[in-house]
């Protein structure tokens, strides 16, 4: 049965995918510690997604960059 504690949990649980923030959460439903918060951060299979999108994103623009060996100049001339 639907009850306030579902819209509620649903509310915080939209609130957080749309801000991603658990601060924000916390404050607006009146948390005292983000902990508390966290379960309407249910994570869903397009946060986990997003996340390997933004670290393989991370780890290709590492592996893009050049190495650099200290104590050697290049040759420009």
């Amino acid at each position: 049965m639907w009850g306030l504690h579902t819209l509620r949990r649903t509310a915080g649980t939209h609130l957080y995918r749309a801000t991603r923030d658990l601060h924000v959460v916390a404050d607006l439903l009146g948390h005292s510690s983000v902990t508390t918060s966290a379960v309407y951060a249910k994570m869903d299979s397009d946060v986990r997604r997003e996340a390997i999108t933004a670290l393989d994103t991370l780890r290709a623009a590492s592996a893009a960059q050049p190495s650099t060996v200290s104590g050697e100049e290049s040759s420009d001339a």
